[in-house]
């Protein structure tokens, strides 16, 4: 990487916690690194009226009196989801009638579903695995989960944010660039249970929250994308030519 940088005109990425990382590295200075945020089609992924809602959870077949709420991570240890089951165990019986579906697929499907197992958590917690469209899921759902240890930007939040899907994230750099709201430290299923409990209690601040998150995804708009990359490489263009 080093070699790499010596060579290179540019770094891009798309959060300022991979910009220090790369600068604690010393592979780049501040300088020499462009942040290009992670973009959302905000057309795709939009608030769902009531009805949009129903008829989301009809064609999924979901329940359509249940309390939903989903996760979408590829099933690794860094996403945190042992955290969602363990979270899961010990809100079950404080929010009605609650299933947690877990949307991906990844190599740790055997051991989390082992754990759902050893939880007792059969009737709640359910391995949908890979969607070739999750928007469905998500106006469908009621809250919405993350519990990353680590990211660099989460596309899955960002969808979270462009649906209004009021949700449980993990306070970790790359999250805390994204979305202001109900934070827990990750790895910590009793703060995360407390949280979704306190979310799912207010139904004024979910709602409150759910038009902060839509407002907070337009300034990641695929319009807003196109113009802040074709703007890098005009200025990369012109400093080499010039």
């Amino acid at each position: 990487m080093r070699f790499i940088s010596k060579i290179s005109d540019s770094w891009v990425c798309n959060s300022a916690t991979v910009r220090d990382w790369v600068v604690s590295k010393r592979w780049a200075k501040p300088d020499r690194i462009t942040v290009l945020p992670n973009c959302v089609d905000l057309d795709h992924f939009h608030p769902p009226s009531a009805a949009e809602r129903l008829a989301c959870r009809r064609k999924l077949g979901l329940p359509l009196d249940a309390t939903i709420m989903l996760s979408v991570a590829n099933l690794r240890t860094v996403k945190g989801l042992e955290t969602i089951l363990e979270a899961t165990r010990l809100v079950q019986h404080e929010v009605p009638n609650m299933q947690v579906f877990l949307i991906g697929e990844g190599p740790e499907r055997e051991r989390l579903q082992s754990k759902v197992q050893s939880l007792q958590l059969q009737e709640t917690v359910f391995l949908a695995g890979v969607q070739r469209d999750v928007a469905p899921w998500l106006m469908a759902a009621d809250i919405g989960l993350l519990a990353s240890y680590s990211e660099g930007s989460s596309n899955a939040l960002l969808e979270y944010l462009a649906t209004g899907l009021p949700s449980v994230v993990s306070a970790i750099p790359a999250n805390l660039e994204l979305v202001e709201g109900v934070l827990f430290p990750p790895g910590d299923p009793q703060s995360m249970a407390h949280k979704i409990v306190s979310l799912w209690n207010d139904v004024g601040f979910r709602q409150e929250l759910s038009r902060r998150y839509r407002t907070s995804a337009m300034q990641y708009s695929t319009e807003k994308f196109t113009q802040q990359i074709n703007g890098f490489y005009d200025g990369l263009l012109a400093e080499r030519f010039r």
